[in-house]
């Protein structure tokens, strides 16, 4: 979709509703995302029903591959998987029953299926609840306080004697050639229940 002078993909969002109904189509079926040249737009239109069928998981996107090729953690309503990249931090935020947690899930089972990184679960408050359905993969879950702690302490110094052989053999970062030539893996660390972290100061020196 073209645009003329002065409009945008968010003009084109709020006549979606208008665009459904004189097409009589359901509620829903319209998306508008940004284009890849300027003045453009992408319009779609797919089922909204597809969202109450199931839909089985397909599995591992990279098996064997490495954490630096993009993860799958969902798949959008037209078919089309979600990606995520890791990144050296990030957070995830949302009301109750959003998904945060389930998000996670996906991220880590992914995770589980690469062969370059060392996944750690850190949740004093919620335990078992939000650690048992990956618990069998992660390298460490902790899963109260005091052991939460002791992660944290142990992250902490981790993080000095890594950077210094890195530092050592010439890097300035890791990067996948960190493991294949030194089997040296990328550390992810997934903190659920992450406001007393913030609240302790630990985060800050993280």
């Amino acid at each position: 979709v073209d645009h003329a002078d002065g409009e945008d993909t968010k003009v084109l969002q709020s006549a979606l509703v208008k665009l459904e109904s004189k097409a009589k189509l359901l509620a829903g079926t319209l998306t508008a995302q940004i284009g890849k040249h300027r003045g453009q737009s992408v319009l779609k239109a797919m089922d909204p029903g597809l969202l109450d069928l199931p839909v089985i998981h397909p599995g591992p996107a990279r098996s064997g591959g490495s954490i630096t090729e993009p993860l799958r953690t969902g798949r959008y309503i037209d078919g089309v998987d979600h990606e995520f990249v890791t990144v050296n931090h990030g957070m995830t935020v949302g009301m109750t029953d959003a998904g945060k947690t389930y998000e996670a899930y996906y991220k880590v089972t992914e995770m589980l299926t690469r062969i370059d990184v060392v996944v750690f679960w850190n949740d004093p408050i919620k335990g078992m609840q939000s650690a048992g359905p990956v618990l069998a993969g992660v390298d460490w879950a902790a899963q109260d306080e005091r052991e939460a702690k002791l992660m944290l302490k142990a992250i902490m110094a981790a993080i000095g004697a890594r950077t210094n052989e890195l530092g050592r053999l010439g890097y300035t970062k890791w990067t996948a050639e960190v493991y294949r030539k030194h089997k040296i893996p990328k550390l992810f660390v997934k903190f659920e229940e992450g406001a007393w972290l913030i609240e302790s100061g630990t985060l800050v020196k993280i």
